[in-house]
């Protein structure tokens, strides 16, 4: 019975990709979709359909907020990870100005050398109050997305 409603979670998250998929094109929101698909699929549908359409397409980091599961051998999901970990080194209230400089540190965190090109991250990214960079987001849109 287990194997049955695994396999049954399994063609419904395929199901639900390949839906997702073919009606991509016609999404009038696509700066919203990620969040929609957090709220409303279950995290075996979110990879799938990531993986048929690509995390670069429906990943946005204005709205990095919520769960998610990185590939990071993939190089759409690794660069997802960059910019989710630049957003987060800026963001975080141990950093004195939001440039990347920590209070006792000489110099920027280069945070691409903090995202190994091997392994599986995952991530619930949450922005404490009062903390958010949108304009750092913003570029991360316009330079990498």
């Amino acid at each position: 019975e287990d194997q049955a409603q695994e396999e049954l979670r399994s063609q419904q998250a395929t199901l639900r990709a390949t839906m997702l998929q073919r009606l991509f094109c016609s999404v009038t929101d696509p700066e919203n979709l990620w969040t929609v698909m957090g709220k409303r699929l279950a995290a075996r549908e979110r990879k799938e359909a990531a993986s048929r359409i690509g995390m670069l397409l429906l990943w946005n980091p204005e709205q990095p907020e919520g769960h998610m599961e990185l590939d990071v051998e993939a190089w759409d999901e690794r660069r997802v990870a960059e910019a989710m970990m630049d957003i987060a080194v800026h963001e975080h209230p141990e950093h004195e100005d939001g440039s990347g400089k920590k209070k006792d540190d000489k110099g920027p965190t280069d945070t691409k050398a903090l995202v190994h090109a091997a392994g599986t991250w995952d991530v619930d990214y949450e922005t404490e109050e009062g903390c958010a960079r949108p304009d750092l987001r913003a570029k991360h849109r316009q330079e990498l997305f």
